[in-house]
């Protein structure tokens, strides 16, 4: 399945040469948010008839919705490291499960944090875990898993990363994600711009709806077919 990606994300351009950097108070604030395995043709504002995205869809009606956004690849790890780094896979290099992005690359968190901004992540998926690299940049760069331990070990990670039957293909991230996130807003203190970079999984397989959504979609069905692999 092609794994769509929709990102909010307000580019900064920094100043160069000789120009004074801008005052905190006057740069904006950037969130960019990643949905895994999100289908663009199952949104509103891509011409879906099912109200199944009523948020992004009015944000897109508010802002910029592109029609044309190709990603790198099809999966989670080079897709996100090609994001963060403006590389494409071949050569930031991440186009297998067992590596980790270099340290010599610079990502976006890494620019940002160098121009004076607060960074902070939060991730559902098993791929943008520190141990492949993708945490470069970041003050806060929490894990919101709740199936795999905040500090499970390289390889535990790596496996459940890959397996179709691993603990993180059928976990439950989106509240825990959403949690973790408000509290650093409340708790964040100063007067700095920030780049938040949050990133969700329950689209991704194993989908296991909430019982709101299988109500207001299909209120009659009895059937014993769900989004279990």
């Amino acid at each position: 399945m092609l794994r769509v990606r929709i990102g909010i994300l307000a580019l900064l351009v920094s100043a160069c040469g000789d120009a004074a950097v801008p005052p905190a108070s006057s740069r904006p604030n950037i969130v960019l948010v990643s949905i895994d395995s999100l289908r663009a043709d199952h949104l509103g504002s891509y011409g879906y008839t099912r109200d199944t995205s009523p948020f992004l869809d009015r944000l897109a009606q508010e802002g910029t919705r592109f029609e044309n956004a190709i990603s790198t690849t099809s999966w989670t790890l080079p897709a996100h490291a090609a994001m963060f780094t403006g590389l494409q896979d071949s050569v930031h290099g991440l186009v297998d499960n067992g590596l980790r992005l270099s340290d010599g690359h610079l990502t976006l968190a890494e620019i940002l944090r160098g121009e004076g901004y607060d960074t902070a992540g939060f991730f559902g998926g098993p791929y943008l875990h520190p141990t492949f690299g993708v945490a470069q940049g970041f003050d806060i760069y929490e894990s919101c898993m709740t199936a795999i331990a905040d500090h499970a070990g390289d390889a535990a990670v790596r496996s459940s990363a890959r397996m179709t039957s691993a603990p993180s293909h059928g976990d439950v991230t989106g509240p825990e994600t959403r949690k973790r996130v408000a509290r650093w807003a409340r708790e964040r203190g100063g007067n700095a711009p920030f780049f938040l970079f949050v990133h969700l999984w329950d689209v991704h397989y194993d989908y296991i709806p909430p019982v709101e959504y299988v109500e207001r979609f299909s209120p009659d069905y009895r059937g014993s077919i769900d989004g279990r692999l």
